[in-house]
This record gives C-alpha cells, sequence and structure tokens, in this order.
C-alpha cells in the first residue's frame, strides 16, 4: 500500500466526524429555527434515513479515496480490516457524541432514569453494543464495496 491502514482509518474518523458535525449542526439550527420541521425532520423514524446518509458517508468516500490512492481495489482482507477499524470509529464517535448529549440531559430527572435503567443491565447492553458492531460492520463494508464499484465504473475498468 502507498499510504498506511492508520492513513485510511484517520481519513474515515474525519469523513465521519464532519458528517456527525453537519448533521449535529443541522438538528440544533432546526430545533432553534424551526422547530415544527426539525420534529417532523428528526423525530421517530424519520431520523433514520439521516442515520443510514451518516453510514453511507464515510465508507464510500474512504472506499474512493482509497481507489485514487492506490489505483486499485482492495486486497484480500484490506476491506474487511478497514470495515472492522471503520465500525469501531463509528460506534466510538457515535458514543462520544451521545454521552456529550446525555451529560446536559442527565441534569434532568429523565436523563437520569434512562443513565440507571442502562446501567442495570449490562450483559443486555452489552449484547445489544455487539448486535450494532455487526450490524455497523456488515453495513461500512457494502458501503465500501459500493463505493470501489463506483470508482472502478467512472475509471473506465
Amino acid at each position: 500500500m502507498k499510504k498506511s491502514l492508520g492513513y485510511y482509518i484517520g481519513y474515515f474518523a474525519i469523513c465521519y466526524a464532519f458528517s456527525l458535525i453537519a448533521v449535529i449542526a443541522l438538528a440544533a439550527a432546526m430545533f432553534r429555527f424551526a422547530p415544527g420541521v426539525a420534529y417532523y425532520l428528526f423525530g421517530g423514524s424519520a431520523s433514520i434515513g439521516i442515520v443510514v446518509a451518516l453510514l453511507i458517508a464515510a465508507p464510500m468516500l474512504l472506499a474512493g479515496k482509497f481507489f485514487r490512492t492506490e489505483a486499485r481495489g482492495f486486497g484480500l482482507g484490506e476491506g474487511w480490516k478497514l470495515a472492522l477499524i471503520g465500525a469501531g470509529v463509528i460506534i466510538s464517535m457515535t458514543v462520544a457524541a451521545m454521552v456529550v448529549a446525555n451529560l446536559i440531559a442527565f441534569g434532568t430527572p429523565a436523563g437520569r432514569s434512562d443513565w440507571r435503567a442502562l446501567a442495570q443491565d449490562p450483559a443486555t447492553t452489552a449484547l445489544f453494543v455487539a448486535i450494532v458492531y455487526v450490524v455497523i460492520t456488515l453495513t461500512t463494508r457494502l458501503f465500501m464495496w459500493l463505493g470501489m464499484r463506483n470508482e472502478v465504473k467512472r475509471a473506465g475498468l
């Protein structure tokens, strides 16, 4: 590889961080200036589309960067290695953003109640985190593959 694995993981983390910050800033601005629209876009199941967009952006950008830098597709195991580490990056950055948000919310009785409910059953919490990690790993790998496929088609190979 012309660039190291750390370079690509750093690129992935920066892409995901910018995407996450953009969504948080958009949500904060909309709740401040257009709460009706914000509740429609970020409330309930409507926010699933925003989460999917977050999961799509970073892997596809990483695949494009990899193809343009290395002038080839992923080698044996490279895509899976990037997907496994990338899923860890996604989960850790999302958890960090949630912790910051919950530190603000834990000052309220509802926030403290949510934290107690989460901390009461660590086995269920661990199982949930494991399932989410597997799903995000598979999703990340899928979108890396799609991004690589798009770059190869764009190059005419």
